[in-house]
């Protein structure tokens, strides 16, 4: 998307949240569009990635990822509530988990959602092969941390347009 048009949708964008289409609100819309694309987003186009290709959200992908973030958030708040009632039953490991891609936005994306879950938390990330180190409050087994990190990777890689490596054992291409 090109500045004019960003700072027009910015614009537009800024009377909706203000409730009404005044010339004030236009004019403070437009200077909030200004600021954004020119000062806040850099170049006001892509962002790029270490190897320069741009970044693309697919907004389908977007919501699946979305959706297992949110599951895996309330489905974990649960969990982190019954160790805290029941504290005796908490037993916490710190896990391995090799990542299928060394995609920079798909590892990133991942890494920070297992930090913002509770009762989970990334402690490390590693490269060759690309691995993320998780502590996990309620452990109960590595298959189940590994299934969770797959369902965000594959989540995240479908939300970025990114492909999982082929020949990896439960490796997909996402949709």
């Amino acid at each position: 998307m090109k500045r004019p048009a960003q700072i027009m949708w910015l614009a537009a964008l800024w009377m909706v949240l203000w409730g009404s289409a005044t010339l004030a609100n236009l004019a403070g819309g437009l200077a909030v569009g200004v600021v954004v694309t020119y000062f806040v987003a850099g170049t006001g186009d892509t962002v790029k990635r270490r190897d320069t290709t741009p970044i693309r959200i697919r907004p389908l992908g977007a919501l699946r990822f979305l959706a297992v973030s949110t599951h895996m958030l309330i489905a974990s708040t649960f969990d982190t509530i019954a160790a805290i009632v029941r504290p005796s039953t908490v037993r916490s490991a710190v896990v391995a988990v090799k990542m299928r891609t060394s995609d920079d936005i798909v590892v990133t994306a991942v890494a920070n959602t297992v930090t913002l879950t509770p009762g989970t938390m990334t402690l490390a990330v590693t490269d060759d092969p690309v691995s993320l180190f998780i502590h996990v409050l309620r452990y109960s087994d590595r298959e189940a941390v590994e299934r969770d990190v797959r369902r965000l990777e594959v989540a995240a890689a479908s939300a970025f347009g990114v492909e999982l490596a082929p020949g990896r054992p439960g490796a997909e291409k996402s949709p």
